[in-house]
């Protein structure tokens, strides 16, 4: 559903005379996506919105990835997603999320928080989840695929990791040979 907080944070931004390049947003009804290169200052982005109402009440959340801010309503996020997959599948298996920004602020940190998220890029630090498997060294779509790969159907339709494959000991890129 359109959600009218984002409208609102939109017309906030677009308000403020020292955020923008451009004049206008190009924005969604459900989310606002800002391009950094959009922004006179994205260093101060995340600090700046922090008194637009819509922010300010919690109604909007503020995640980052490489090459954007993303304003969400604060009752979405793509955990909800592996929540109602794990309660699909039941207690007894396990819900596999990867996402590449899993830093604070980060549009996976949600995502791969726990205890089965796996980071292809930067991660949080913290020791409950956001893992990356193969630190700075192999990252991205690399990354993925090798996770992707090292993934084999098992008895029952589902799908498990065979971390020999992912080949974890190795120290350099080379060494892995799909």
């Amino acid at each position: 559903e359109p959600d009218p907080s984002i409208a609102e944070a939109a017309g906030w931004i677009e308000a403020q005379p020292n955020l923008l390049r451009a004049s206008e947003l190009d924005f969604q009804e459900i989310q606002v996506a800002v391009r950094k290169s959009d922004l006179l200052r994205p260093e101060s982005f995340a600090h700046d919105l922090s008194v637009c109402p819509a922010v300010a009440e919690g109604r909007i959340t503020i995640v980052s990835s490489a090459h954007s801010f993303d304003l969400i309503p604060s009752t979405s996020s793509k955990l909800r997603v592996v929540n109602a997959v794990a309660e699909r599948v039941g207690t007894h298996r396990a819900v596999l999320s990867m996402g590449d920004s899993g830093a604070p602020m980060g549009n996976d940190h949600n995502l791969i928080l726990g205890p089965h998220g796996i980071s292809v890029g930067t991660i949080c630090g913290d020791p409950a989840g956001c893992w990356s498997l193969f630190g700075t060294i192999t990252t991205g779509p690399t990354a993925l695929l090798r996770v992707l790969q090292a993934m084999l159907p098992s008895e029952g339709g589902e799908i498990r990791l065979d971390r020999a494959a992912l080949n974890l000991d190795a120290r350099t890129p080379h060494l892995y040979r799909p």
